[in-house]
């Protein structure tokens, strides 16, 4: 998964990278909607705590009790929006973790372009292919062609209840 800060500070490179990929760009513009929206959240909820620690520090010096409840039967009100607040930033970051995650990571620039790996050309190829199919030999012979074990021997190896 990309990191947000990433595609906070290059959302471009991140959209290349996709169209490059030959997807949709689209799912960078909704992360960077809903991590603007996040993060204004965050911001009214910290100003929101701020506010009712001040407040809290104030009632805690207050001789009038009345004034002493109204002050604290407002901040039971701001509680509330604080609550709410935070259950909108769980939601937004839960929506936020899930477009995030469906974007793949981004491709290496020496990487040929294409959708997957039919698209893509090889640029190089290194030493021969073998083919394998043809000097396979089945693996409990093994140790009968290197002389090491007998027939019988071979038979009661563990080897014998190998999955290879």
């Amino acid at each position: 998964m990309l990191d947000i800060n990433l595609i906070r500070e290059n959302p471009d490179l991140v959209r290349k990278a996709l169209r490059d990929r030959q997807l949709d760009a689209s799912p960078v513009n909704s992360i960077l909607e809903l991590d603007e929206k996040r993060r204004a959240i965050l911001t009214d909820v910290e100003a929101l705590k701020a506010e009712r620690n001040a407040v809290s520090k104030e009632i805690g010096q207050m001789k009038d009790a009345s004034a002493r409840q109204v002050k604290i039967e407002a901040m039971r009100a701001v509680g509330d929006k604080i609550t709410a607040l935070d259950q909108e930033v769980r939601k937004v970051e839960e929506e936020l973790q899930a477009v995030t995650a469906a974007i793949p990571n981004l491709p290496d620039p020496r990487v040929p372009l294409g959708k997957d790996e039919n698209e893509m050309s090889s640029s190089r190829r290194s030493g021969n292919c073998p083919n394998t199919t043809s000097s396979r030999k089945p693996t409990g012979t093994w140790g009968l062609r290197s002389a090491s074990l007998t027939s019988s021997a071979a038979s009661r190896s563990p080897a014998r209840a190998s999955t290879c």
